[in-house]
């Protein structure tokens, strides 16, 4: 129970954080966007092909540009705070970018994958 309280506080605070509403810990099964998806395979994959037909064409050189940045900054040192939020940070963006919102985000997210801040793990 106290585990699953942090996460929930933990969600609530990241939502609060992209200032978007907090709308519970989704329970598990609960559909993920296909975009959510396909970012996450495409990291995954290293290539874009999942994600290539969900996303506008005029948008496919900023979304190669996030990608190639992400994976650039993949294999960071875990030891190594900065390279950390740095990978985080371009990771974020990427995700973002694909889900359709193309505003800079600032937010927390880990390398277990995006589905994970979702409540989708």
């Amino acid at each position: 129970m106290a585990e699953q309280y942090f996460f929930e506080i933990l969600l609530r605070d990241h939502r609060a954080g992209e200032g978007a509403p907090f709308e519970g810990v989704k329970p598990h099964g609960t559909p993920i966007d296909e975009r959510v998806k396909a970012a996450d395979r495409s990291i995954e994959e290293g290539n874009l092909k999942p994600l290539e037909h969900l996303v506008d064409k005029d948008k496919q050189p900023e979304l190669e540009r996030r990608f190639q940045r992400v994976l650039a900054l993949r294999d960071f040192d875990v030891n190594d705070l900065e390279a950390g939020r740095e990978y985080i940070e371009a990771y974020v963006q990427f995700f973002k970018f694909a889900e359709g919102e193309e505003d800079e985000h600032h937010g927390v997210h880990g390398r277990g994958g995006h589905e994970a801040l979702h409540g989708q793990e």
